[in-house]
């Protein structure tokens, strides 16, 4: 593959490695992450299919490259030591070659779409790549340079002409890493939650790749991180009457917004009875917001008791989705994230009350922060994904400081104090 790529000094490894590489990527991690492996056996089809169209380009070699370094990568993390290395050079290279190629576009509105798409593809799977690898810092340039491509390849006007299924799945990979990703608290939406809604509307009750039927929750997430941040900038100010009202009024609308997407979820369900299985992940999903505006917008701890609700609702969910095997699970870290840094630990002696399957309760001594360290334990081993691995430290610090849950502690001061950026993908 290095003559085809036109470079002779490329770090490429031989063609019999580079398939390997490929059918892991292909039918083996592909499908690990799709949202519904049945559904969506092959979740990065779009990205194949652009690499193999683009092979000649700067863009495309980039891309190419960005694919062997996440599949190598994530075999090593399974245990294929061999694969370091590799995965490694490709890693510099691959970056490399497509951050200089957006240095030299001075306007992405005078560069082919064939190719702002193959760049946007790209800089995707070195995120993804650099997810696989735990890394905490260096992911703004790549968000940046995001940004400037989604301004000229996703604009508001051109939502209702809807787009070809390869845009809409990178659209649909963008909204995902910008949802769960620290830059949205530092730097905002990459793209603004009015695009990304008009566009999530063109297809809404159609289960999606990374997203399942939870597309429009992601565009309600940048709002909902504008508002934490705002809360978290007052952490040591005096709040004025009209600030107070202020934020409480929107974090109100934000929750009123999320029970308007709950009904319309249950009318879907009501109607389509073959989206059940689905509903699951937008439940836990739509917790996730509510908890993140309760605990970290109007500062309720985790001792609340509305608070100890939606945390076991969301617990109970994720656990019925990971062993029943329902689509979703493989999606859910920012949503364990947030469970876990607002779960609690029992007061007293009395052992907590956890529903049964059958519906009732029954008495267990598992303590909510027992159950999400649980679910941690097994997507950290079902993913591989050394990311999770990160986030969770960023939890036991939280949980290190809150006192059980009685006290408020911001996880953004705790990212603070690491001096990390981090994706909860």
């Amino acid at each position: 593959m290095s003559s085809i790529l036109g470079d002779s000094s490329s770090t490429l490894p031989d063609g019999a490695t580079q398939a390997q590489i490929l059918q892991y990527f292909r039918h083996r991690l592909a499908s690990l992450l799709s949202y519904d492996e049945v559904l969506f056996p092959n979740a990065f089809h779009a990205f194949n299919a652009t690499a193999s169209a683009n092979i000649g380009s700067s863009a495309g070699r980039a891309l190419h490259c960005g694919i062997l370094a996440l599949a190598s990568r994530h075999m090593f993390n399974k245990g294929q030591l061999c694969y370091e290395r590799i995965s490694e050079q490709l890693g510099v290279e691959g970056s490399a070659i497509i951050l200089q190629r957006l240095k030299d576009i001075p306007r992405v509105e005078d560069t082919a779409e064939e190719e702002s798409v193959t760049l946007l593809a790209g800089l995707l799977m070195f995120i993804m790549y650099k997810i696989c690898r735990g890394d905490v810092w260096g992911f703004q340039s790549y968000f940046t340079q995001l940004k400037r491509l989604c301004e000229v390849l996703f604009t508001l006007g051109q939502a209702p002409k809807g787009l070809s299924n390869t845009k809409f799945s990178f659209l649909e990979n963008v909204m995902y890493h910008d949802s769960y990703g620290c830059s949205l608290y530092a730097h905002g939406p990459m793209i603004d939650p009015e695009i990304s809604t008009a566009y999530a509307n063109t297809q809404r009750g159609i289960p999606h790749a990374l997203t399942g039927l939870a597309l429009p929750l992601y565009c309600i997430v940048p709002r909902i991180a504008k508002l934490v941040n705002q809360s978290w900038a007052h952490c040591n100010t005096i709040w004025t009457d009209r600030e107070l009202s202020e934020i409480v009024s929107m974090a109100e609308d934000l929750e009123a917004t999320l029970e308007k997407e709950r009904i319309w979820l249950e009318n879907l369900v009501r109607d389509r009875p073959d989206m059940a299985s689905h509903r699951y992940f937008h439940d836990a999903f739509r917790i996730a917001c509510l908890l993140q505006i309760k605990c970290f917008v109007l500062r309720q701890p985790p001792d609340a008791l509305s608070v100890r609700l939606l945390v076991r609702n969301a617990l109970s969910l994720l656990e019925t989705m990971e062993s029943l095997n329902l689509p979703g699970f493989v999606s859910s870290h920012w949503i364990i994230f947030t469970v876990s840094i607002c779960s609690t630990l029992p007061h007293d002696n009395r052992p907590d009350t956890i529903p049964t399957n059958r519906g009732g309760s029954s008495e267990s001594n598992v303590s909510d922060r027992q159950r999400a360290s649980e679910l941690y334990a097994t997507a950290i081993d079902k993913l591989a994904f050394l990311n999770m691995s990160r986030s969770r430290q960023i939890v036991q610090r939280l949980w290190d400081q809150n006192q059980g849950g009685r006290l408020f502690v911001h996880w953004l001061d705790i990212l603070a104090d690491f001096d990390w950026e981090i994706i909860f993908a």
